[in-house]
């Protein structure tokens, strides 16, 4: 679907295996990638939350969600999801957490 640039198809195929099997963490995922990069931050964040639902082990969900949060503006939530994901060992940016905490620590 990237390489023919047909997101609204995947998002359909995505949505028809959720409807088959309502647990399949990986389509939550996929499909909250693809609101991500249209920019549909909100769907993106209810996606990757319906994905830890069903797989609460996924970093790279948790990293996902907390570059959704940010986009937000959602700072706290974004640094919580990005600690989330270090502490499963997944590579985090330590910019990106410095980020974060100097923007965090600038808002109040």
């Amino acid at each position: 679907y990237n390489k023919k640039q047909l997101p609204d198809s995947a998002i359909a195929d995505y949505t028809r295996a959720i409807a088959v099997k309502p647990d399949y963490s990986g389509a939550y995922t996929n499909r909250g990638n693809i609101n991500f990069t249209k920019d549909r931050f909100d769907q993106a964040i209810e996606d990757y939350n319906q994905a830890l639902k069903y797989d609460p082990s996924d970093a790279k969900t948790y990293l996902n969600r907390s570059f959704a949060w940010f986009r937000r503006g959602n700072l706290k939530e974004a640094l919580n999801d990005a600690e989330t994901a270090k502490s499963m060992n997944i590579d985090v940016n330590p910019n990106y957490l410095l980020d974060l905490k100097n923007r965090l620590a600038a808002s109040k």
